[in-house]
């Protein structure tokens, strides 16, 4: 019998900012949503496993979906067992992704915006396409 293989194609077509931040996850979430007045919520953990070792790593993470279908994540960067997310950006805390949004979106002003927050010590842009381990960012 013939082998198939499936490939698939990902489309990463989202806002990505980096967050660096030394408060818990529920804090800096809490300030976002005071920010920027949405209600970001505690949702399952992104869990990964490592193709290598069949260890899993839980990455904590926090959704929101407004009225237009905007979704908002923050994830962890860290994971409980002090493996990252996004190994390439591992001086960020958190990754804040912003999916459905349309051309006219402001992620400048968004990012001005949440730079004024006092637990925010970095953010900037990031783009998903360039990322090594972008295939962490499959979620849904």
């Amino acid at each position: 019998m013939a082998k198939r293989k499936l490939y698939l194609e990902y489309d990463f077509d989202f806002i990505m900012l980096g967050i660096a931040c030394y408060s818990k996850d529920y804090i800096l979430c809490s300030a976002i949503n005071n920010k920027m007045n949405i209600d970001l919520m505690k949702v399952e953990d992104l869990i990964l496993i490592d193709a290598k070792t069949k260890l899993s790593s839980g990455f904590s993470m926090f959704s929101y979906e407004d009225e237009d279908a905007i979704e908002y994540h923050v994830l962890a960067n860290v994971s409980n067992q002090n493996h990252f997310l996004i190994p390439e950006y591992d001086k960020f805390d958190y990754f804040l992704i912003i999916k459905n949004t349309n051309s006219d979106y402001d992620v400048d002003a968004l990012a001005k915006a949440l730079r004024e927050l006092q637990i925010v010590i970095l953010i900037n842009k990031i783009n998903p396409d360039k990322l090594k381990s972008k295939g962490n960012l499959i979620f849904d």
